[in-house]
């Protein structure tokens, strides 16, 4: 009986048996190290393709913005070089039936129309006045219908012609709106269209988030138009783009959830698409915020240098020739939460194999 054991022991079991265990157990380790590091590999290739999804969703978002911007450009250049010509022909426009008040050092258009037609810095209309302010009541239908189409795009547009006669849409009170005394032609967004700051007389973006008056309308910037007559400057067309704009430009569904942010000269912060979510981030408020809230603090400038223990991916991209700048803001643990649940998910039914 005990050589019956002892062959069963030295025999079998340590020839043929522990072998076969031993085989077992190696190839059990070998898948279990295969398996982790093809875990590995496919959760990174998740995390890569997130990133690269990330990147074109920060090119659609930036398209999308540049294609409305790129139009709104193209339009204003129409809309001024129609002006331009209604200077040559408003000869054959009747304009009898046009008639302004002086009121409070304005002289503004009696029939109410779509817009605001009025002047500035003069106390009596001469005929060259009143041939100005033709030009721009002819501008008004064609002024009108442009702006039917930007509706939540931009907020309004005027043209400026010199610094006595101008024409804004929509309709405003000058009176309680104006100063009587405004110079036109000392804001930036008249002179720095002309043949100093734009030589090449092309339609152009112009910011204005700095200007003193800007926070309490909100206003970024406006896309302007210079106006030309006899090769000389005339005025100017432009259509304002404010914070509201700039919601309704970036307005979008976001992954993992990340926002966006747009910065201006400096790298001011304008605009964030959640702006709860980049104060808590980063303890700034944007332009956007301050003008919603009427807060006086001064635009702070969103510098950050991201480390590789840093929890944020950015992803910049320019606006167009706006020299405004869009940044998509996400987090890697955001990101990794997501991967890791569908990375789960897709292996439990078999989609990606271990």
């Amino acid at each position: 009986m005990q050589s019956l054991h002892s062959f069963v022991i030295n025999k079998i079991f340590k020839s043929a048996i522990l072998p076969m265990l031993f085989i077992e157990i190696l190839l059990i380790f070998l898948i279990f190290i295969f398996g982790f590091l093809q875990e590995e590999k496919n959760e990174l290739l998740l995390q890569d393709t997130a990133s690269q999804s990330f990147e074109e969703v920060a090119s659609q978002v930036a398209q999308r913005m540049n294609a409305k911007i790129e139009r709104v450009e193209k339009d204003a250049n129409a809309l001024k070089q129609i002006i331009e010509s209604l200077f040559t022909h408003s000869i054959y426009y009747d304009g009898s039936h046009l008639s302004y008040v002086f009121d409070e050092g304005f002289f503004i258009n009696e029939k109410k129309g779509s817009a605001a037609i009025y002047t500035t810095n003069i106390s009596s209309l001469n005929d060259q006045d009143k041939l100005s302010l033709k030009v721009l009541s002819m501008s008004q239908v064609p002024l009108e219908a442009l702006m039917n189409q930007y509706k939540g795009v931009v907020d309004s547009a005027w043209i400026n012609l010199g610094k006595n006669y101008s024409l804004y849409y929509p309709y405003i009170n000058v009176k309680d709106e104006l100063s009587s005394t405004l110079d036109p032609t000392k804001q930036s967004y008249y002179f720095k269209a002309d043949e100093t700051f734009n030589p090449e007389r092309k339609t152009i973006f112009i910011p204005l988030f700095q200007e003193p008056w800007a926070l309490s309308h909100g206003q970024i910037g406006s896309v302007v138009s210079p106006i030309y007559v006899n090769d000389k400057m005339a005025g100017v067309i432009g259509m304002t783009l404010t914070t509201q704009n700039t919601k309704e430009l970036s307005n979008i569904t976001l992954p993992f959830n990340a926002y966006i942010i747009i910065l201006g000269e400096g790298g001011h912060v304008l605009f964030s698409s959640d702006e709860d979510e980049f104060y808590n981030d980063f303890q700034i408020n944007s332009f956007s915020t301050l003008h919603e809230k009427k807060m006086q603090e001064p635009l702070s400038p969103f510098i950050y240098h991201p480390h590789e223990d840093s929890n944020f991916v950015f992803f910049q991209k320019t606006l167009q020739s706006t020299g405004l700048e869009l940044i998509l803001i996400a987090k890697k643990d955001n990101i990794n939460k997501e991967i890791n649940a569908v990375y789960f998910e897709t292996r439990k039914y078999g989609f990606i194999s271990s």
